[in-house]
């Protein structure tokens, strides 16, 4: 499979690679996701710079990059309850790339025929509404991003 990683923490530009990888497998509790849509946010660049906050820290060599994304489940390990063909968001680490193995409970169930560029932006919306609960905002009360 492609998967765009890197080695260092650094300026995107100066570390990210496309690489070919393995193919995971999932283990217990996992699901294998073909992604199908990955999107680019000011976290994902805060990751390859080795800025997250915990516990998204980058593990080396090889790090797969993007935290968010979705696709559909082509594989589950044992004990996981989603079925095989269940569209799927997530945020969890290696969206970018053909594959990624995330841990059932970091999922999302979508609704069958969401577009998947509607998809792979779900947790905008959630990280949208974080930073509303933040700032204590009441209805009626104005907030400038």
């Amino acid at each position: 499979m492609q998967a765009i990683t890197f080695d260092r923490t650094g300026e995107p530009h100066e570390v990210l690679q496309l690489r070919t990888r393995p193919k995971p497998t999932p283990a217990a509790g996992q699901v294998l996701v073909r992604v199908t849509q990955a999107g680019i946010n000011p976290g994902d660049f805060l990751f390859v710079r080795g800025q997250y906050p915990e516990p998204k820290i980058p593990k080396f060599p090889g790090q797969i990059a993007g935290n968010h994304g979705a696709g559909i489940i082509e594989a589950v390990g044992p004990d996981v309850t989603l079925a095989v063909g269940s569209p799927v968001a997530f945020s969890y680490f290696e969206a970018w790339s053909e594959y990624a193995v995330v841990p059932e409970l970091w999922l999302i169930p979508l609704p069958p025929g969401l577009a998947p560029d509607l998809a792979a932006q779900v947790f905008n919306l959630v990280t949208a509404w974080d930073l509303v609960e933040l700032a204590r905002a009441r209805p009626g009360d104005w907030i400038a991003s």
